[in-house]
C-alpha cells in the first residue's frame, strides 16, 4: 500500500481529485445560492450570456489543439510557448473585433450591458496554453493549487453578491474571472519563476501562416464540437423561453459538476497517453482505459438518475421542479460523452485532428437535425433525449475509427 501511495500516477490523481472536490463543492454552494436568487428567467440570461462568449472562446481553442501538442512536444518548449503568446494576442485581437460586431448586430439590447465582462475571458486566453503545459510536464501540485484558490474566490464573491442583493451584471463580471487566476499562476510560473533570457534568434516570429493553416482542422473540430455540447442551450430559447432555458440549464449544470470525473481522468490520461498508444500492449490498454470512461459515466449517470428530485430540490429549490425529470434523461449523455473525450486526446496525441474534425462535423449537423425536429413538439423531455442519443452515437463512430486506425 506505501509504494503505492508513492506512485506519481497515485499522487497526481490524489491532487486533482481534491481540486476538483473543491471546485465542485464551491459550484455547489455557488448554484444554491446564485440559482434560487436569480430564479429561472433570470438563470436562462446569465447561461446564455455564458454560451455566447464560450463560442467565441472555442474558435481560439481549435487554434490552442495543434499549437499545443506542437509546443509539448518540441525541444524548447519555453521559446515555442513564447512565441504562440505573440501569435495569439493578435489572433485574439480580432475574435474580440469580431464578438464585439457580432453582440451590436444580433443581441438584444439589454443583453449589451454585459459586453465588457464579455471581453475579459478572451483576454484571459491568450496564455492558456501555459496551463496545458504545465499538466503535460506533470505538474500536478501547482495546477491543483489554481484549481482550489479560484473557485473559492469566485464563490465567496457570489455568496457577497446574494447577501448584498446585487444585479445580474455582477454575477455575470464574477463569473467572467472563471479560470483566470490558474492561467495567472501557470504563466507567473513558467515566465517569472522558471523563466530564462531569450537570445533574438529565439524571438524570431514564426509565420502566420503556418499556425493558421495547421490549426485549421482544429478549430473546426472544436467549433463543432461547441456546437453538439451547447446547441441544445440555443435551440430552447429560440422554441420556448428564457424561462425553459433557466429550467434546461440547471440540469446541465448538475451535469457539469458530474463531470469532475472526466475532468480527473482527462488530466490522469494527458501526461501518460504516449505510453498507453505504445506499441507494446497500446490496443489493451486503450480498451482498459475506456472501460474506466464508461464506468465512471454509467456510475455518475446511475447515481444522477436516482437522486435526481433530491439534488434539484436541494439546490435550486421548487421553482425548479421541471428540472428533475430532464436531468434524469439528460444524465445518460454522459457514458459517451466521456469516451468521445477519451478518443478526442487519442486524436491529439496521434496528429489526427482531421479525421476528428470530419467527425465533429457530422455530429453536429445530426445534434442540429435531430434538435429541431423535436423542438417543434415543445417537449425538452424530447430535447435532452437527443443529446444522449448522439453523445452515445460519438463515441460508438469515433471507437470504430480508432480500431480503423482513422484517429
Amino acid at each position: 500500500m506505501e509504494k503505492l501511495f508513492k506512485r506519481k500516477v497515485v499522487q497526481d490523481g490524489a491532487w486533482y481529485t481534491l481540486a476538483n472536490i473543491v471546485t465542485q463543492l464551491s459550484s455547489l454552494v455557488g448554484v444554491l445560492f446564485v440559482s434560487r436568487y436569480l430564479g429561472p428567467t433570470n438563470l436562462g440570461i446569465y447561461s446564455f450570456v455564458q454560451n455566447y462568449i464560450a463560442a467565441f472562446v472555442t474558435v481560439l481553442a481549435g487554434v490552442d489543439i495543434y499549437a499545443n501538442w506542437y509546443i509539448v512536444k518540441s525541444k524548447d518548449y519555453y521559446s515555442e510557448l513564447r512565441h504562440y503568446i505573440f501569435q495569439k494576442s493578435i489572433i485574439t485581437g480580432g475574435v474580440l473585433a469580431i464578438l464585439i460586431v457580432c453582440a451590436f448586430v444580433f443581441l438584444p439590447k439589454d443583453i449589451l450591458v454585459f459586453l465588457p465582462f464579455l471581453c475579459l475571458p478572451l483576454l484571459a486566453n491568450v496564455c492558456a496554453s501555459c496551463v496545458f503545459v504545465l499538466q503535460y510536464h506533470n505538474k500536478a501540485k501547482l495546477v491543483a493549487l489554481g484549481m482550489i484558490v479560484s473557485p473559492i474566490i469566485l464563490m465567496a464573491a457570489k455568496i457577497l453578491a446574494v447577501i448584498t442583493e446585487q444585479k445580474l451584471i455582477v454575477f455575470v463580471a464574477i463569473n467572467s474571472l472563471d479560470g483566470l487566476l490558474l492561467i495567472a499562476l501557470a504563466t507567473y510560473y513558467i515566465f517569472i519563476i522558471r523563466g530564462r533570457k531569450i537570445n533574438k534568434q529565439e524571438e524570431k516570429l514564426q509565420s502566420f501562416r503556418q499556425l493558421i493553416k495547421n490549426s485549421v482542422y482544429g478549430v473546426i473540430y472544436i467549433f463543432f464540437w461547441y456546437l453538439v455540447t451547447r446547441a441544445d442551450q440555443f435551440v430552447i430559447p429560440a422554441y420556448f423561453n428564457a424561462y425553459s432555458l433557466g429550467v434546461y440549464s440547471a440540469a446541465v449544470k448538475v451535469i457539469e459538476m458530474a463531470n469532475v470525473l472526466i475532468v480527473v481522468l482527462q488530466l490522469l490520461v494527458l501526461p501518460r497517453i504516449i505510453y498507453i498508444l505504445g506499441e507494446e500492449g497500446g490496443t489493451r490498454k486503450i480498451h482498459i482505459t475506456i472501460g474506466v470512461y464508461m464506468l465512471a459515466g454509467v456510475l455518475a449517470a446511475g447515481a444522477i438518475q436516482i437522486l435526481a428530485p433530491v439534488v434539484v430540490g436541494l439546490l435550486f429549490g421548487p421553482a425548479f421542479i421541471e428540472t428533475a425529470s430532464i436531468l434524469r434523461i439528460y444524465a445518460w449523455s454522459m457514458p459517451g460523452l466521456f469516451v468521445s473525450y477519451l478518443f478526442s486526446v487519442v486524436a491529439m496525441a496521434n496528429s489526427t485532428i482531421k479525421p476528428l474534425a470530419f467527425h465533429s462535423v457530422i455530429t453536429a449537423l445530426v445534434m442540429l437535425g435531430g434538435l429541431f425536429y423535436v423542438s417543434d413538439t415543445g417537449n425538452m423531455l424530447a430535447v435532452a433525449s437527443i443529446s444522449v442519443i448522439v453523445y452515445t452515437l460519438s463515441a460508438i463512430t469515433l471507437y470504430v475509427m480508432w480500431r480503423k486506425k482513422y484517429i
